[in-house]
């Protein structure tokens, strides 16, 4: 019978639009009970106590049909109509369409572990009110899966700030095993439960935590207000939280096993902002932060999250490691407000005088070619020389000479250990500026500042620093996809693997902000989960990472990713194991 009604409705399918008219204008005699259902597996069905496991779980009633007048519920579990029962090769459309609308039937299904019988009078399909929601406006708890097991009852999840679920007392790694009295075995479960409510509705969820059964408790919320708690509960914490007052990068796994570190999680000092805790507690470039009191970094929790359960004011010991020695000291974290941001025209701003040497790779240090009339002449270094160290610190890759040179004054001596031809050399010399190096007497022509600032999970932004003014004149902005040879480049050059680009990233754009000499990024997540925005250069160094935690919906944030004349750069959105990539290329026209 199954077989007959495939084959019914393929025919269906195929008939000309004049016949399916002329059918539609005509009453609709077939028999529709109204539900949405889904086949479960047999392991599902002995967790749930059901004998016969090829009936069709109810996961939503459709209005002014004979399900919702004979009082079917989500979450029944239909093995049977009248003497027919459902099997491996007849489900519950095959045994409908024994029927006729205004047939009255006996409907045999599970409810709550329960053998029930209903006497129902069929309809039509086209009695039923089909009702459309916007998915912002849907009920949401706020919680993400984290890992399912099929054998047994509960999911464990992830919880989202500002949600329903993280207001009424859910943490990560918890259980769910039942909501509003239905059993849970699987994700399906948990979103049959939560379309079936309405907002503002008391949703009741049983969860284990550690070994312990609990129950909690509360109003459901939409989406939209979901997401609007967290912009304003993240605005709070930007202006109002804790403040240590660094720039920073987080490591590749690579970077942190040649440095030494065991714990790759935390976060690589690159520059201490003035009159921070940072500042007053001695902390330095360089210096690798992994934890504060009690607190570690972790899978699950970087500094940002840490630093997040402190206040202005809180004093706290901070635990680093400084040149293969572990460290700590005490701080008094400040505020955001107070911070001072060291004002430096690219003109007067320290300039090495190297760029990378790409045409080959090195197992320790980096390659470079040297630039006429520079610092790096003067200290008697040649191209394809190999930096090894700068002021005694190990140079892994580009960032660490960007960190050692931008956290220097000019006039300052500077330290340089290289490699060549298998012999090591060490020179000093004060380093020049850019415009003693490059012979100029001004800025005039510097439209776009160059300098570019990783600031992951601590502090951000790059336009906390002041730097002069972008020029936004004629600037266009293209989002373009990623060909394998730049995918290739970016892996080679800097480490940079892109991913699968499997994740749904919508109405994803970036526009100049003139006033505030910015890009305004924007897009949208459908899918909820771990989420992290990065932006690369076209070298693969990482200008912009921000950690989002738990997230779905509306971002919006501003970057600064300007440079002098045409710039190609990369941004990622990952989620999960899932990642979005995009070629982003600026010009000016």
């Amino acid at each position: 019978m199954k077989r007959l009604s495939k084959f019914l409705v393929l025919i269906t399918l195929i008939l000309p639009t004049q016949i399916i008219a002329q059918e539609s204008s005509c009453m609709d005699t077939r028999a529709f009970l109204g539900v949405h259902s889904n086949e479960i597996s047999s392991d599902k069905a002995e967790i749930l106590g059901f004998e016969n496991p090829y009936g069709s779980y109810i996961t939503k009633v459709i209005g002014n049909t004979a399900a919702e007048t004979g009082g079917l519920e989500p979450f029944d579990f239909i093995y049977g109509i009248d003497d027919l029962r459902a099997s491996r090769y007849e489900d519950l459309s095959d045994m409908l369409s024994a029927y006729q609308a205004g047939d009255e039937v006996v409907v045999h299904f599970y409810r709550g572990g329960q053998e029930k019988s209903q006497l129902i009078t069929l309809g039509s399909r086209t009695d039923a009110n089909y009702t459309n929601r916007n998915s912002d406006e849907d009920p949401h708890l706020g919680i993400s899966d984290m890992q399912i097991n099929p054998r047994q009852l509960g999911v464990k999840v992830d919880v989202s700030r500002s949600s329903t679920a993280e207001e009424m007392g859910l943490e990560d790694g918890d259980v769910i095993t039942a909501i509003n009295g239905h059993s849970i075995v699987d994700w399906e479960d948990i979103s049959t439960a939560i379309d079936a409510m309405s907002i503002g509705q008391t949703i009741e969820v049983e969860f284990e935590r550690d070994g312990d059964m609990r129950t909690a408790s509360a109003p459901i919320q939409s989406r939209a207000t979901s997401q609007q708690q967290y912009k304003e509960r993240v605005k709070r914490e930007r202006n109002s939280g804790a403040f240590l007052g660094i720039y920073s990068n987080t490591l590749s796994r690579e970077k942190a096993k040649k440095l030494g570190l065991d714990n790759y999680y935390g976060s690589y000092v690159t520059g201490v902002i003035g009159n921070t805790a940072a500042e007053r507690a001695s902390i330095e470039p360089f210096d690798y932060i992994y934890g504060i009191d009690e607190y570690r970094t972790g899978a699950r929790q970087n500094l940002g999250t840490i630093l997040s359960k402190y206040e202005p004011g809180d004093r706290a010991r901070v635990y680093y490691i400084r040149k293969g020695s572990d460290r700590s000291t005490n701080v008094t974290f400040g505020s955001r407000s107070e911070a001072v941001y060291k004002e430096v025209d690219k003109c007067d701003e320290p300039f090495f005088g190297v760029s990378g040497d790409h045409s080959r790779s090195w197992n320790k240090g980096v390659p470079v070619q040297v630039i006429s009339k520079s610092t790096a002449e003067s200290l008697g270094m040649e191209d394809r020389d190999v930096i090894l160290t700068i002021n005694d610190y190990t140079i892994i890759d580009w960032d660490d000479i960007s960190t050692a040179i931008d956290n220097m004054s000019v006039g300052e001596n500077i330290k340089v250990t290289y490699m060549r031809d298998n012999r090591e050399i060490t020179g000093i010399q004060a380093i020049k500026s850019y415009c003693e190096t490059k012979g100029l007497s001004g800025i005039d022509q510097f439209n776009f500042g160059d300098r570019e600032i990783v600031v992951s999970g601590v502090e951000r932004r790059n336009s906390d620093r002041s730097f002069k003014a972008v020029d936004f004149t004629n600037v266009v902005v293209n989002v373009q996809e990623i060909s394998q040879e730049e995918s290739s480049k970016l892996r080679s050059i800097g480490g940079v693997r892109l991913g699968n680009n499997t994740l749904q990233v919508n109405n994803l754009e970036l526009a100049p902000n003139p006033q505030k000499g910015l890009f305004r990024l924007r897009f949208n997540l459908p899918s909820s989960g771990s989420t992290r925005v990065q932006i690369f250069n076209d070298t693969g160094r990482n200008i912009y990472d921000y950690d989002l935690g738990n997230y779905s919906g509306s971002f919006e944030d501003e970057v600064d990713i300007s440079q002098n004349g045409n710039a190609d750069y990369f941004i990622t959105v990952s989620q999960n194991n899932r990642v979005m990539a995009k070629k982003i290329v600026l010009r000016k026209s």
